[in-house]
């Protein structure tokens, strides 16, 4: 889908993220917990979701940034156990 806002990527239980070109322009190496659900536009930001099997529950995350970076301390909002491993937005 290309209509002037950027590509779009949908994944479903998802384990191998080496398929979405962006993470490896932010710097993306892995998420801490299962990825199920990841929404990501390149320009703007993405939405993931992952499953904390050991809590029992799912953790639902929006970042975004205008063209790979932001000047939000999104730091003190998103616990750090949630972030994307090796991530670089700043």
């Amino acid at each position: 889908m290309n209509g002037g806002l950027g590509r779009y990527y949908c994944c479903f239980c998802v384990e191998d993220i080496s398929f979405v070109p962006i993470f490896f322009t932010l710097g993306i190496k892995s998420f801490p917990y299962e990825l199920c659900v990841i929404f990501v536009n390149q320009h703007y930001g993405f939405i993931y979701a992952l499953a904390d099997r050991e809590q029992n529950k799912f953790v639902y995350v929006e970042l975004q940034f205008c063209n790979g970076f932001t000047d939000i301390n999104y730091e003190k909002i998103i616990d750090a156990q949630y972030l994307p491993e090796g991530m670089d937005i700043k």
